[in-house]
């Protein structure tokens, strides 16, 4: 497993096509560690006792842009093909993602991602999340080891997000509002200077 760099370039690489576009898994500190350079720590402990006992492993992007449905073929020639399911009303990840910043996810119309609350999945991208006529959802039920535990999307260092006519629905956990369903939080040198866009 090739490990992406722990640092971020000054000016992140931009976005490309699917070619080259690698979904692989990482250490889930590894991941952590890298979030709280950019955000801090607080509620990390929620974070990692939600997990499954044994479950160190994240989802990692890199290298390309990839449709929802191209993650999905990515994940099915790899290690990663058990925590990527899909279904009839989309697709489900048991894992938490991290989208990098040399990379990015865009949902087309009509596309379902579901992050399973029980499993202890989120997103974080430090790349690029694009939505349109889209949605993203949290499984019902609750986490067994941390029940205040919700899924989220975070955008944070050099991550972009556009969301136009799309849907988040049960996301979001903690007082600090970082995990709180969607949240942008761009930081330091590593922020991407194109604006957000949330469009109804």
């Amino acid at each position: 497993m090739t490990m992406p760099p722990s640092t971020t370039p000054a000016e992140p690489p931009a976005i490309g096509h699917s070619d080259g576009a690698v979904l692989e898994l990482v250490d889930l500190r590894f991941l952590l560690a890298r979030l709280a350079a950019q955000t801090g720590a607080k509620d990390h402990g929620v974070l990692i006792a939600a997990q499954p006992d044994g479950a160190s492993k994240a989802l990692l992007l890199r290298g390309g842009h990839v449709s929802l449905r191209a993650l999905a073929a990515l994940a099915q020639s790899g290690p990663a093909a058990a925590y990527v399911q899909t279904g009839p009303q989309g697709v489900t990840l048991t894992r938490p993602l991290a989208i990098w910043s040399d990379a990015g996810l865009g949902l087309a119309r009509g596309d379902r991602l579901a992050l399973d609350r029980a499993a202890g999945s989120f997103l974080i991208t430090f790349g690029g999340l694009n939505l349109t006529g889209a949605s993203i959802t949290g499984t019902p039920g609750t986490n067994p080891r941390a029940p205040m535990f919700r899924p989220f999307a975070l955008g944070t260092g050099a991550g972009h997000v556009t969301l136009q006519d799309s849907r988040l629905s049960d996301l979001g956990f903690g007082a600090s509002g970082l995990f709180g369903g969607l949240t942008i939080a761009p930081t330091g040198l590593a922020a991407d200077p194109t604006p957000v866009l949330i469009r109804a």
